[in-house]
C-alpha cells in the first residue's frame, strides 16, 4: 500500500481579527454624539479617519471646525472637557492649552478627510492605511445635498450609503442628529429637511449593527451592543 503523506495537522497561529463595525450614533445638538463617536473611534482603532462633511462657508461654521479640531487634540477622558462650544474664556484657554498639549499623542493619530458629497465612495473604497471612518455627520452631508443637489438626488444618494455600508471594508461610524422631536419648522424647506433627515436616520439604522441614541452624554442602546 502505497505510503501517503499525512496532513499537517500543527495549528498555525491565528491573526487578530474583529468584525467590521457599522456604529449609528444619534442625538441633538450638543447632546455628546460626537464625543461618544470619537471615543470609541481612538479606543478601537489606532489610525482613525474624521471624514467631515462641512464647509466652512461662515464665522460660526469656522468656530464649530476649530471646537472638533481641539476636541480630537485634547484627551477624551479628560473630565475637564465637556465638548460642544467653549463657553468661557478659561475653557477656552485650557482647550487651546490641551491642544498644543497632545499634538505629539492622540491627536497625530487622526487623519481628517474633507468631502461635503461623495461620503459613499469614501467609505465603500476605505482610505488606505487606517482602521477606520467617523462620519461626521449625515445631517450636514444631506443639507450639502439639498443645497447643492436638489430634493430629487435624496434618494440616489441615500442608495449609494446604503450600498456602501455593505461594501465597506473598515469599520464606520456614522454620527447624526435627531431633528424630528422639536418644533414644527416654520417654513417648508425646514420640513422638507426634517422629514429627509428623519428617513436618512432610519435607512442607517436598518443597516448598522449597532445604533445608540445619546442625550445629555448619556448614551441609549437602541440596537445591537456598543462596540469594545
Amino acid at each position: 500500500m502505497p505510503n501517503r503523506l499525512k496532513a499537517n495537522k500543527s495549528r498555525v497561529p491565528k491573526t487578530a481579527w474583529r468584525p467590521l463595525v457599522r456604529l449609528l450614533i444619534l442625538g441633538g445638538a450638543r447632546s455628546g454624539k460626537s464625543r461618544l463617536a470619537q471615543d470609541i473611534a481612538v479606543r478601537r482603532w489606532q489610525r482613525p479617519v474624521y471624514l467631515a462633511t462641512a464647509e466652512i462657508l461662515d464665522d460660526e461654521m469656522a468656530d464649530r471646525v476649530r471646537m472638533h479640531r481641539r476636541a480630537r487634540a485634547l484627551k477624551l477622558s479628560d473630565p475637564g472637557y465637556a465638548g460642544g462650544f467653549a463657553d468661557s474664556p478659561s475653557r477656552s484657554a485650557m482647550a487651546e492649552r490641551g491642544a498644543r498639549a497632545h499634538t505629539s499623542g492622540r491627536a497625530q493619530r487622526w487623519r481628517c478627510v474633507e468631502e461635503p458629497l461623495e461620503i459613499a465612495k469614501i467609505i465603500r473604497r476605505g482610505v488606505p492605511g487606517t482602521d477606520g471612518i467617523l462620519v461626521d455627520c449625515l445631517t450636514i452631508w444631506l443639507s450639502n445635498v439639498l443645497l447643492k443637489e436638489g430634493r430629487g438626488a435624496f434618494a440616489r444618494r441615500r442608495d449609494e450609503l446604503v450600498k456602501a455600508l455593505h461594501q465597506a471594508r473598515q469599520d464606520v461610524i456614522l454620527v447624526a442628529n435627531e431633528v424630528g422631536m422639536g418644533v414644527v419648522p416654520e417654513y417648508a424647506l425646514g420640513r422638507t429637511f426634517r422629514d429627509l433627515a428623519g428617513w436618512l436616520n432610519q435607512s442607517m439604522a436598518k443597516e448598522a449593527d449597532t445604533v445608540v441614541f445619546v442625550a445629555a452624554g448619556l448614551p441609549l442602546v437602541l440596537k445591537g451592543r456598543l462596540p469594545e
